[in-house]
């Protein structure tokens, strides 16, 4: 059993190395980052520009892989070094470019009970 996301997925069921038994993202309709960005709080409040630039960059990137596959295909291909076919295989996803406190709720609970970090010291703002 192994629990990958794509291209993998689509390279081993293409080679006949395993099937599919649940498609993390789309069948059991989880909703949590796997990625995101943070900064110090004293960084963001004195670099508001950087900030407001970063993240109209992400919503900018987010429409482009929402709304033209061809597009956000070959621009996954590209800096990936994946074949094109098969970045146009892989199923695409829903970007999010709005992170929700109630979404960092989980990385935030995992952080604390390993002590990587205050609770209090953190904030999904």
């Amino acid at each position: 059993m192994v629990l990958t996301a794509e291209p993998f997925i689509t390279r081993m069921t293409n080679a006949g190395l395993g099937t599919v038994g649940a498609r993390y993202g789309a069948e059991l309709a989880r909703t949590e980052p796997i990625i995101f960005y943070a900064a110090a709080r004293d960084w963001a409040e004195k670099n508001p520009d950087a900030i407001k630039k970063f993240r109209d960059a992400i919503a900018e990137g987010a429409d482009i892989v929402n709304t033209d596959r061809d597009k956000a295909s070959t621009s996954i291909a590209k800096f990936t070094k994946q074949p094109i076919e098969l970045v146009k295989a892989t199923p695409p996803n829903q970007s999010e470019p709005t992170l929700k406190a109630e979404q960092l709720g989980w990385w935030i609970d995992v952080m604390s009970s390993q002590k990587c970090c205050r609770p209090n010291s953190i904030s999904a703002n």
